[in-house]
């Protein structure tokens, strides 16, 4: 089983970038080939909170997931054994009480701010991606997304991203592209950014492996 993680700043475009590496892996393999795994499904739980407690919490910092239980859930997998995927509610801030299979596949990709901030998580990835992107550029995606698809306003977006986002960003996932194989540009198209990635030396020897 292979493991790669995918990492950045938020609204780096590391999630876009991992679920087309998906479409890729299961368009030239088949179908169930590769699977994206997010890291914003360990948060921690904060039943113990109020609605109004847990809205406060920096949601941006490492030890805001429950990376033991990732680190968990990846050895079982690279062992060939199934898991069973924590839901997440983003409403409500904790975790549900269904949770998702999953079986060992091919390839998994692991997506998230911190997932190689965590050295818990780094012996499990067989490739480490990590996209780097001007944090204006970060910043301009968020606005646009988050008042688009989560009603939120605009000054409330730059609240939150220069009150933690940013300082997060800055004291610890910046320094994650040195713990990288792959740095790949943000700021260009996405098919630019699948192709760097699948121009890499890691993938044409993969690739040249399950092609024999």
């Amino acid at each position: 089983m292979i493991i790669i993680a995918v990492n950045g700043g938020s609204a780096s475009g590391k999630t876009t970038l991992a679920d087309h590496l998906e479409e890729w892996f299961n368009s030239n393999y088949g179908l169930g080939f590769c699977r994206v795994l997010s890291e914003d499904r360990y948060y921690h739980p904060q039943d113990h909170l109020t609605i109004e407690e847990r809205e406060k919490l920096n949601f941006d910092h490492p030890e805001s997931f429950e990376h033991q239980l990732l680190a968990d859930h990846l050895t079982q997998l690279k062992a060939g054994n199934s898991i069973h995927i924590p839901e997440y509610c983003y409403k409500t801030h904790t975790r549900l009480k269904s949770q998702n299979a999953l079986d060992e596949i091919p390839v998994l990709i692991v997506e998230g701010i911190h997932v190689l901030t965590n050295p818990l998580l780094l012996p499990s990835f067989d490739l480490k991606v990590f996209v780097k992107t001007p944090l204006d550029v970060c910043l301009a995606r968020r606005i646009q997304r988050d008042v688009k698809e989560r009603a939120r306003t605009v000054d409330s977006v730059i609240e939150q991203y220069m009150g933690t986002v940013r300082p997060m960003y800055e004291a610890f996932i910046k320094a994650n592209k040195d713990k990288a194989d792959l740095v790949i540009d943000g700021h260009q198209s996405m098919e630019k950014m699948l192709a760097d990635v699948l121009q890499s030396q890691f993938f044409i020897e993969l690739s040249a492996h399950w092609n024999s």
